[in-house]
């Protein structure tokens, strides 16, 4: 399975902030035979195998900060399954991006969004 599509790119490409502001998280690849799970926000226009989201492996410790495409492409699990995006995917929350560097790092805040009320969770800075 075709991990990007050229919509899912662009959007990617879009959602890299110039300056700060929300954005949906536009993938969510997945181990077929695990627990690991990627919230995919921004693609690096300047490195394009740089990809930056939610990032969860399964051992209760979810991070926020990059991931490599080429890395998660060659991933196999047990059964040689390779990684699978969720073709059915729709973003439920929004993801504060903020660009510190010019070498593509970001600071992440997950914001999860009501009609009424947002509960802010802490910031994180990927270093």
């Amino acid at each position: 399975m075709k991990l990007l599509t050229k919509a899912i790119e662009r959007q990617l490409l879009k959602n890299w902030p110039d300056q700060e502001g929300l954005c949906q998280p536009a993938l969510k690849l997945f181990n077929p035979c695990g627990a690991a799970t990627w919230l995919i926000t921004c693609m690096d226009p300047d490195y394009p195998d740089h990809l930056s989201g939610l990032c969860d492996l399964g051992f209760g410790f979810p991070e926020i900060g990059l991931v490599s495409l080429s890395e998660i492409q060659t991933v196999r699990g047990p059964l040689g399954l390779g990684i699978e995006r969720d073709m059915y995917f729709t973003a439920d929350f929004a993801i504060l991006c903020r660009r510190r560097h010019k070498i593509g790092y970001v600071d992440l805040m997950v914001m999860q969004s009501s009609r009424s009320q947002s509960t802010v969770l802490p910031a994180y800075s990927v270093q």
